[in-house]
């Protein structure tokens, strides 16, 4: 097996020059570095996705190995951690045998890297990869519960002052962008896949106003109490009896 070709231009991206060549320097490094140990690195989130911020958002990559043997892993582990501290580009690491084995834990993360990972070496291992439907529905419910549950904790702590409600409520509606899409998409509703198209049409569908949302600054308790409401609604919708259709 020859070197991973090279694939999409890190400067398509649109990032800050800074990032960019920290970008391609980690690349340049995996490329001498890892040579036939390297499947492929894909670059998706608010990267590719759009919404992404120099001050707040990382640059998410996976990388994925044809051996994930430790001395494999050394080789590279100054030049992942300089990555991160010095741009906020955070590798995943996958081994490329067992992608196929673990769609059913990750369905709605491996359906997004297959649908817009953006492929800088190598080509996409998530194209094309078959996720049961019952693992994306469990996955979407327990991605929607758990932010549910952790929300409790997290409003009480921002009424006694150890958050700001502004912070949360951001990460919050970051975190459920994707089973909201992935919702969507299993009732039968288009959507693109940036953060504010997906809330928009979840809301829409779900019969919640969102408008108050991505205006949480604005007013930071009713966008909280809208929260709650797009989240108490998709986890009724996607919470359905064995054997219902979607």
């Amino acid at each position: 097996m020859g070197d991973p070709k090279v694939g999409t231009e890190t400067s398509t991206l649109g990032l800050p020059n800074r990032v960019e060549r920290a970008l391609d320097q980690l690349l340049a490094s995996f490329d001498t570095k890892l040579k036939d140990e390297l499947v492929a690195v894909l670059a998706h989130g608010s990267t590719v996705r759009g919404g992404y911020d120099e001050a707040t958002s990382d640059v998410d990559l996976v990388v994925v190995l044809e051996n994930d043997a430790i001395e494999v892993l050394e080789r590279v582990a100054n030049d992942i951690a300089l990555a991160r501290t010095s741009a906020r580009i955070e590798c995943m690491l996958l081994r490329k045998g067992e992608i196929p084995r673990a769609a059913d834990v990750f369905p709605l993360l491996f359906e997004d890297l297959g649908a817009e990972g953006i492929a800088l070496r190598g080509d996409n291992p998530f194209r094309g990869l078959r996720i049961e439907d019952d693992h994306r529905r469990l996955r979407i419910e327990q991605e929607l519960r758990e932010t549910r549950i952790r929300l409790r904790i997290a409003i009480a702590d921002a009424t006694a002052g150890l958050l700001r409600y502004e912070g949360l409520i951001g990460r919050k509606v970051r975190q459920i962008r994707s089973p909201l899409f992935a919702l969507l998409q299993r009732s039968g509703h288009e959507s693109k896949r940036d953060l504010k198209s997906v809330v928009a049409a979840a809301g829409k569908h779900l019969g919640v106003d969102t408008s108050q949302l991505l205006r949480f600054r604005e007013s930071p308790k009713e966008a909280m109490k809208a929260l709650v409401a797009l989240l108490d609604a998709a986890i009724d919708h996607i919470d359905e009896p064995p054997g219902k259709a979607p």
